[in-house]
């Protein structure tokens, strides 16, 4: 009886006016099955890793026992990639007035979302949690993650991920995005003591219209390394900045999209690049001295919808950095990334999506090729 009370009094409160509110629960169940085929290059590190790695906690790690390329037998290898992607989610939009909120987690309870936004005015939100981050585009529609880097997003793609942050949410048709972003500096400091002493700064602008949009972004951040008394963990401040720009348009059934962005140190204001040899940050040389990394971004993507349930995309990702530390004169580091694929949604909700691509690290700044790979996917995905 006591239970049944206590039901009761819960249910009271959920519809009471001071938290009436809309919960919209959703999911979305996706397998990833495909095979890969890897080249090390002239490469002495393993540059090739599963874009699950992270979450997994090792290198190519499934639960169908494939770790991925092998390298201690030969430098090429091939694998069968069967596995809950890590995309999968689960999570609620919660709708109410002033007040809303959302919160998803994926696979291993990893949470992608947990925010809230209050609506000061209808021209002014403010968001608190952790959510998207404004810089994130989206424009390439590629579903393999493969050699670590997500594809075109990794390679020529603008995305800053999910983090921590405040954000302001400015204009009726919520149009620019400003968000102040937990730093978490990926330069190689050593033993030195970082002192942040500001967020990241970073903001977008979105512009729609009936056949076309367009984006302005850009993130920046300052912080401080004291030094531990060596050469390889000087003195400094540092700072990383990133700007883009990109858009797409449509003719029917026909779609472009495009981006570039550049910037210095990219990787300290959260920038998912090539993750490959190197980051893109600052490194200390061999005078102790901190040297900056420039990197510049390209990505171009095209499609056709055939119809609401059948379309084909195909798109190209270009990645280039440079710094004096890891390659002698002006000798770049690249990255080229493809892919094509054709989408078919039998029923609402429904996607199987096969999928060709190719990913070529080239060569890094001292001329050595540092491999690729290419696979063959099917990803299956049932959104409820």
């Amino acid at each position: 009886m006591k239970k049944i009370i206590l039901a009761i009094a819960a249910s009271a409160l959920l519809v009471s006016p001071a938290r009436a509110a809309d919960w919209n629960f959703y999911g979305s169940a996706r397998i990833q099955t495909s095979y890969h085929w890897w080249d090390r290059g002239d490469a002495t590190t393993n540059t090739l890793q599963d874009g699950d790695w992270r979450i997994q906690g090792a290198p190519w790690y499934t639960p169908s026992g494939n770790d991925g390329p092998n390298w201690t037998q030969d430098d090429d290898d091939a694998g069968l990639y069967w596995d809950l992607l890590g995309s999968s989610r689960v999570g609620a939009r919660v709708k109410g007035d002033p007040v809303q909120g959302r919160f998803e987690f994926s696979r291993l309870v990893h949470t992608r979302l947990l925010w809230g936004q209050w609506k000061i005015s209808p021209g002014l939100r403010l968001r608190v949690g952790q959510d998207w981050r404004p810089m994130n585009n989206f424009y390439s529609g590629q579903q393999v993650n493969d050699s670590g880097m997500g594809g075109p997003l990794g390679a020529g793609g603008i995305g800053t991920h999910r983090d921590p942050q405040l954000k302001l949410i400015i204009g009726e048709s919520q149009n620019l995005h400003i968000a102040f972003v937990e730093p978490n500096i990926q330069a190689d400091t050593g033993t030195a003591d970082v002192d942040y002493f500001m967020p990241i700064i970073e903001a977008k602008y979105h512009f729609a219209a009936d056949t076309f949009f367009f984006d302005v972004s850009g993130a920046f951040v300052s912080y401080d390394v004291e030094g531990d008394g060596t050469a390889a963990s000087p003195d400094d401040s540092l700072q990383a900045w990133m700007v883009a720009a990109g858009g797409g348009m449509n003719f029917g059934p026909l779609y472009f999209k495009a981006n570039i962005g550049y910037g210095l140190n990219v990787n300290d204001v959260g920038a998912v690049t090539n993750r490959g040899q190197h980051r893109n940050t600052a490194k200390a040389n061999a005078d102790g001295e901190w040297d900056d990394n420039d990197t510049l971004l390209l990505l171009g993507v095209g499609g056709f919808r055939f119809s609401d349930q059948m379309a084909i995309e195909t798109g190209l990702g270009y990645e280039t950095n440079s710094d004096d530390v890891n390659g002698p004169g002006d000798n770049d580091d690249e990255t080229l990334a493809w892919y094509l694929h054709f989408n078919w949604q039998p029923v609402l909700g429904v996607s199987i999506i096969p999928e060709i691509g190719y990913i070529d690290l080239m060569d890094n700044a001292f001329g050595t090729d540092e491999g690729d790979s290419q696979y063959f996917s099917i990803k299956w995905q049932v959104d409820f």
